[in-house]
């Protein structure tokens, strides 16, 4: 038999996070004759499986379900696998596509899985509502209509706005609020949880009890959880969520930037501390201690729920440590840490394609000197185009303007900028005859026009640079995707492009790679790189690859 705590003790704990209890004398009634009998009271969450990821704002319901269990009451998960495929109306001004029955079937799987990083596996009964419903014959569902009436339904908020305005409602969208309510006499539920805006199906459950000859369920209501932005509600449609299987760091990171008004509702509504804990907190932040903190216990909370203490300490450590460098960059120097993940790239892996005849054809042969640092940097539009090498050639000039006879025109090819030059309208040959080289860099650029290389034009490393002992020029996408900081090089060029990238050297000093593809860095030496939170020590080791 249960050992059931005092009724006001379990309803303290089960209204912190709470927004409405349909009533809450009811509950409490249930709650004493649960304890005088020793039987749990059975409480149902249902979720219909739209979706195959979960995220935070999920949670908050199942963590209800969770307090019901940590109680001693049966939790039932009930997966909607039935009306999953007619779709829930709630608060939509159309008709919301139906899924099939086997994209249904694959997202239910992934939701068992994902729910008991919460609930208990043991304790939790998990069932689908198409064991009842597929049982279902058409005198059922029409003594089931029978039960409610058109001018109930229209009560409902979306449904009586889309009447308002004149905006289709499906049949099967009126059918939605009595299956999900039958659901609760199916299951004899003594308590049903959902959002805020399940209000209306959970009442209609309430309703339906009554007619079918059992004592009504308690709604229990929580809040809807809003996102990252602190404003809108949490989605991954409006980009502001948090994924319950992201990385430990991603989560963390995530966590760290709310705001601190924030911090305190994701307490209430994302943790199983108890309110006088959390107004303790608030407490000792009013006398004097930072914020950040308690932010940080938070967020080391909620990554331990989804993954493990170790990893939340571990993402926690990275995180202070990308931080550290981010807030330092801006004065030069930062001291490099010593505990990252560390990775050996070899430098023929990471070369720009070079070009070994360009001292041959004369076009590397003169150095290039460092222009002022104030000019542009490589992807802005001012570009060099110099013809056989030779100064009397040179001329400096806006992509798409025309300063005597040469013209350069820029394209946007997967997040990365390519330079053309033209001279009297045609395109200059890539063999001998132009190169081209961001204005304020030491580097010296070759136009390759996309025909000649059979679509994919390009700019390409040629020699003449004046390069310090010791470094090496080198793609900073390739090295970003060998150090396992991006799935592509095109996704690492649109990192660097974005500014996400930065390097640290050994001696602690800034490598400012200005933004550009192609960069001068190390060989034989440690370096920082980060990309965004995320950050590795990475060193590139010379393999006889030279890239002139």
């Amino acid at each position: 038999m249960p050992n059931f705590l005092p009724v006001d003790e379990q309803l303290t704990y089960l209204k912190k996070g709470s927004a409405e209890i349909i009533r809450e004398a009811d509950l409490r009634a249930k709650l004493e004759k649960s304890r005088a009998s020793g039987k749990p009271l059975r409480v149902k969450l249902g979720m219909d499986p739209t979706a195959p990821d979960l995220h935070l704002g999920h949670t908050v319901v199942l963590r209800k379900l969770k307090h019901f269990q940590d109680l001693g009451h049966t939790a039932i998960f009930m997966i909607g696998d039935f009306t999953g495929m007619i779709g829930d109306p709630t608060g939509r001004s159309t008709t919301r596509p139906p899924l099939s029955r086997e994209q249904i079937e694959a997202n239910a799987e992934t939701y068992k899985a994902q729910v008991f990083k919460i609930l208990d596996p043991q304790k939790t009964v998990v069932d689908f509502n198409r064991r009842w419903f597929g049982q279902f014959t058409s005198d059922d569902f029409v003594r089931l209509m029978a039960k409610y009436t058109v001018s109930q339904l229209l009560e409902r908020e979306d449904f009586h706005k889309r009447f308002q305005d004149e905006k289709p409602i499906s049949m099967h969208e009126l059918l939605y609020p009595l299956v999900q309510g039958y659901d609760s006499v199916a299951l004899e539920a003594d308590v049903e949880l959902g959002g805020t805006d399940q209000r209306f199906n959970l009442l209609v459950g309430r309703e339906l009890q009554r007619a079918y000859g059992q004592e009504s369920q308690v709604a229990l209501t929580t809040p809807i959880l809003e996102g990252l932005d602190g404003v809108q509600k949490m989605s991954k449609s409006l980009g502001n969520a948090i994924g319950i299987h992201e990385p430990p760091l991603e989560m963390y990171g995530k966590i760290m930037s709310i705001s601190d008004e924030m911090m305190w509702r994701y307490y209430e509504l994302l943790t199983d501390i108890s309110l006088q804990q959390i107004e303790a907190r608030k407490l000792l932040i009013k006398t004097g201690q930072n914020p950040i903190l308690s932010k940080k216990d938070l967020a080391h909370m909620i990554v331990r729920d989804f993954h493990s203490d170790l990893e939340a300490q571990k993402a926690a450590r990275s995180w202070e440590l990308a931080t550290l460098v981010k807030r330092n960059l801006k004065e030069g120097k930062v001291e490099i840490p010593q505990d990252l993940d560390f990775v050996e790239i070899p430098l023929s892996d990471v070369m720009p394609a070079g070009d070994p005849d360009a001292r041959e054809r004369g076009i590397a042969t003169a150095k290039a000197s460092r222009l002022d640092n104030s000019e542009p940097a490589i992807f802005d539009s001012a570009v060099e185009v110099i013809v056989a090498s030779s100064n009397k050639g040179r001329k400096q000039t806006t992509a798409g303007e025309t300063l005597g006879a040469f013209t350069v025109r820029q394209a946007q090819d997967h997040g990365v900028r390519t330079f053309t030059a033209y001279a009297d309208g045609h395109k200059l040959s890539p063999k001998g005859t132009a190169a081209a080289r961001p204005a304020g860099s030491i580097r010296r650029l070759e136009i390759v026009p996309r025909d000649a290389r059979g679509g994919g034009g390009a700019v390409r490393v040629i020699g003449g640079i004046e390069q310090p002992a010791e470094t090496e020029l080198v793609r900073i996408d390739k090295l970003v995707r060998l150090a396992g900081l991006a799935a592509s090089n095109t996704e690492a060029a649109g990192k660097q492009k974005q500014g996400a990238v930065s390097l640290v050297s050994i001696d602690g000093e800034n490598i400012d790679t200005k933004r550009e593809l192609v960069v001068m860095m190390p060989v034989d030496q440690d370096v920082v790189l980060r990309v965004g939170r995320k950050m590795k020590r990475v060193r590139v080791i010379s393999d006889g690859g030279r890239w002139v």
